[in-house]
């Protein structure tokens, strides 16, 4: 409709689009616009205005939902209008019942979206009844677009929605520039204005034309651009993640419509320029490594003259007589004179190859500029020396991936895959898009997605050697990220960083070193149950290189050997082994211990035989009879048949006897013992007789540390009690004959320990041991006695504070109640309540006489 003001006629869009951005008081004359002298409204909904019946009575329901995300698409847009009271048949005002709250829905707001955003209100009468306004202003030019943070009903977080035409749509990669960029009029009027910056780009290296998602990423790109200070930004990932694409994305969004954009300097930003270092790329057609045709830098010089080249500095010739000094200074005037952007994409070919990137150098030249030139570095591995000054490329998500999979299927001109096939892609590619345009590439080779992924995993060295070699390549020279690597691609499984020590039998140290230098590249992490900790794995093109490159690594074998055994439930010793063991086991026997260990280590034995865990016990045995006994050799192999799931009692025997003629037995015994206690696949009986023995050492240890750590040797003497009971109530289970022997144990340390805190008047550590031996979930009736004995034994010392002592007597009464049916039977406990009522009756007594 149109209108006439004055003597200029006026249509509804110019009374909408100057109401969103401030320019008209309130909407009345917008309104007056859309609606006949009926007040029905008779435009329909277009890219500045929507109607809707009522305003939410909930601001959590699938409504509000969807109200949000119009708001967001409005914002995103152009700006908008949201009409609240308009009958959806009718057309008419006045359906509205619910006030609408500036104030509440502007708080509202602000918990929900990723940054503030402030809309207004505003009621208009019309002949049809009153309707209510929701006025959304437009987001700027290079203004981040806006989005939830929350779920809202069915409407999920993260996501960025426009407007076109009367449509609310999901953005895509092809949307960048119309979410970043200068918008022209809503109603497709073309605007004269020209934003943009020159520039200096080469052809896109990407392969499909259209850009996807990432939004997250350019987000944070743009905001370091126009927010921080930081002179550089270091964009990486795993190869094939799509840097390059990104950052291309990024420059050709800033030089098209980057006209108006500040930096944190204030200055508007003059040029933006591209080079790249790249040396080689993977075709995705053939799915072959191909040179490129030329690579704008080879060394920090090469760097430094193609961005003054680019910036037009100076004659090209001139340029190739400066000394890196001259280039140097002259980056630096350039750097005073304009604000740049520049990507320099594939850094990391030079870093690799041990090249100096002059990346410090050119660091300090713009920290000294007032122009606020920024730098934004495209690499694989993560920049340790920046942190704060780095984003990640991570995997598509999988509304990207779904995405990127049709418009590559699109490219390439062939079907579609199925559900199970693009499950498949997914997760051969680990999400990443050229490993993807090469997996659907080779589907124009085949006649089915079968086929191109049976490719992909038999044919496709060269592509995997593009994907990971550079970073293979730089791993320590040690191998131990390499053996790390080929351990996880055989287990082809989930693994805890315990089970990765024992295979690969690093220390703690050296198993945090492999890790640090393997997760950002091929490491896949995810969290346990909080027991195991964290979980590592590799993805499947991951394992599919590492299978292809870590046979020759020298340890493959027995690396190979030991995942094998450890995945063997069973443990049984294969058939074509025994002979030799028990050739080896009768020189044991018979005092031949090098024979022994001569046998089992001899070098033409495959892997298999050598890291078999009763090989290694027996060979850990071995050592341990020499005299003097090789403890170190001797410990290995124990630690190698534990680990491997040896449960054989005779080993464990040898390897305390080991640490005693060692004069280790106290650390290194307990760390034995807690092994077999703390392990699977030992019965109750040989668990009863080394939680003994740990008690024993305990007791030990603590006499030592009495004089020098008090409060240690307490706790140890505590934990020694405990285990003795654990270890009889084991026995008991395990019907063994010697259970009268754990019994007299437990009696004879708990009457040890329970008397020297009396005898040194520690009354609470006496009842705090006696309320400890409760935390056993088993019945132990048969101690009753000694308790109630060394309970009556308070009695017999001069306690000054009887007060306190009547109070714990108390409280050891109440545990027991709370024990009974549990640690006492309830007979039991009501005998044990009546004891220490009667200890506090003579108490009481006393302390009137």
């Amino acid at each position: 409709m149109v209108t006439t003001t004055g003597n200029s006629p006026k249509h509804y869009s110019d009374a909408l689009h100057s109401l969103v951005i401030g320019d008209a008081p309130d909407g009345e004359e917008a309104i007056a616009l859309l609606t006949d002298e009926y007040g029905k409204f008779v435009v329909d909904e277009g890219p500045l205005h929507d109607y809707k019946d009522e305003y939410p009575f909930s601001s959590s329901d699938h409504y509000f939902g969807g109200i949000l995300r119009l708001i967001c698409a409005f914002h995103n847009s152009y700006g908008g209008v949201i009409i609240f009271g308009v009958h959806d048949k009718t057309r008419l005002g006045g359906k509205n019942r619910v006030l609408i709250d500036s104030e509440k829905i502007n708080r509202k707001l602000r918990e929900i979206l990723c940054r503030p955003l402030e809309i207004s209100t505003s009621r208009v009468e019309t002949a049809g009844g009153p309707v209510d306004l929701l006025i959304v202003p437009p987001r700027w030019t290079m203004i981040p677009p806006i989005y939830t943070m929350k779920d809202v009903g069915d409407y999920k977080k993260g996501k960025i929605y426009l407007r076109r035409g009367a449509e609310v749509l999901t953005a895509t990669g092809g949307d960048l520039s119309f979410l970043y960029g200068h918008r022209a009029s809503a109603f497709g009027e073309q605007e004269t204005v020209d934003l943009s910056v020159p520039s200096s780009l080469p052809p896109s290296p990407a392969t499909i034309e259209e850009f996807v998602g990432r939004f997250t990423v350019v987000e944070r790109i743009i905001a370091w651009i126009t927010a921080s200070r930081d002179p550089r930004l270091f964009l990486w990932g795993q190869g094939g993640s799509g840097k390059s694409t990104i950052a291309y994305e990024c420059a050709t969004l800033l030089a098209d419509s980057g006209g108006t954009l500040k930096n944190k300097n204030g200055n508007k930003l003059d040029r933006v320029l591209y080079i790249s270092g790249k040396a080689t790329y993977l075709d995705p057609t053939t799915g072959k490594i191909q040179n490129t045709a030329s690579r704008d830098f080879d060394n920090a010089e090469d760097i430094y003259r193609t961005i003054l080249a680019l910036s037009n500095w100076t004659e090209p010739e001139k340029l190739e007589t400066y000394t890196k000094d001259e280039l140097l200074d002259a980056l630096a005037e350039l750097f005073e004179l304009e604000a740049q952007l520049i990507v320099i994409d594939d850094v990391d070919t030079l870093t690799t190859s041990k090249k100096d990137a002059g990346m410090e150098e050119l660091f300090v030249t713009l920290t000294r500029a007032r122009s606020g030139t920024k730098v934004l570095y495209t690499q694989r591995g993560f920049p340790s020396f920046a942190p704060n000054a780095s984003v990640e490329v991570p995997g598509l998500t999988d509304g990207e991936f779904q995405q990127f999979l049709a418009l590559c299927c699109t490219k390439f001109k062939v079907p579609p895959p199925g559900a199970d096939d693009a499950n498949s892609i997914k997760m051969g590619s680990e999400r990443r898009p050229l490993a993807i345009e090469t997996m659907v590439g080779m589907r124009r080779l085949t006649a089915t997605y079968t086929d191109a992924l049976r490719r992909w995993k038999e044919n496709s060295s060269e592509a995997r050697q593009y994907l990971f070699n550079r970073e293979y390549q730089q791993l320590n020279t040690d191998d131990r990220g390499r053996h790390l690597l080929a351990t996880l691609a055989i287990f082809n499984a989930p693994q805890s960083a315990e089970t990765l020590r024992s295979i690969l039998q690093f220390s703690p140290e050296q198993l945090e070193d492999a890790i640090a230098e393997t997760r950002d590249m091929f490491l896949t992490v995810t969290s346990s149950d909080g027991i195991k900790g964290d979980l590592f794995s590799i993805g499947p093109a991951t394992r599919l290189f590492i299978e292809e490159n870590s046979k020759q690594l020298d340890r493959y074998s027995s690396i190979e050997a030991r995942v094998q055994h450890f995945k063997d439930a069973s443990k049984h010793t294969p058939a074509s082994f025994i002979p030799l063991i028990d050739r080896a086991a009768r020189n044991l026997r018979t005092g031949n211990i090098n024979d022994a260990i001569s046998l089992l280590s001899r070098r033409d034995l495959p892997s298999a035989f050598k890291e078999h865990p009763e090989v290694q016990a027996l060979l850990g045995e071995s050592y341990a009879m020499l005299t003097p006994p090789n403890v170190t050799d001797a410990r290995k192999c124990f630690e190698s048949a534990f680990s491997l799931g040896h449960r054989r009692y005779q080993m464990y025997l040898a390897w305390l006897e080991l640490e005693k003629t060692n004069r280790t037995e106290f650390k290194n015994g307990i760390e034995v013992c807690m092994k077999v206690v703390g392990s699977t696949g030992f019965d109750a009986k040989t668990k009863a007789s080394f939680l003994r023995r740990l008690a024993k050492y305990q007791s030990m240890l603590a006499n030592e540390t009495e004089l020098a750590s008090p409060q240690e040797s307490v706790r140890l003497r505590q934990e020694s009690v405990i285990n003795n009971l654990k270890a009889y109530i084991l026995a008991r289970l395990g019907k063994d004959v010697y259970i009268h022997d754990y019994k007299e144990r437990v009696d004879l340390s708990i009457t040890i320990a329970l008397r020297r805190c009396l005898r040194v008047d520690d009354i609470d550590g006496f009842f705090d041991l006696f309320e400890s031996l409760l935390s056993v979930d088993q019945v132990i009736d048969e101690f009753g006695p000694v308790l109630i004995e060394r309970v009556k034994e308070v009695l017999t010392r001069e306690i000054a504070n009887k007060r306190a002592l009547s109070a714990r007597l108390a409280r050891l009464n109440g545990k027991i109640g709370q024990a009974a049916g549990v640690v006492f039977s309830k007979e039991a406990s009501r005998t044990f309540s009546g004891e220490i009522k009667s200890l506090q009756n003579s108490i009481s007594e006393a302390a009137k006489s």
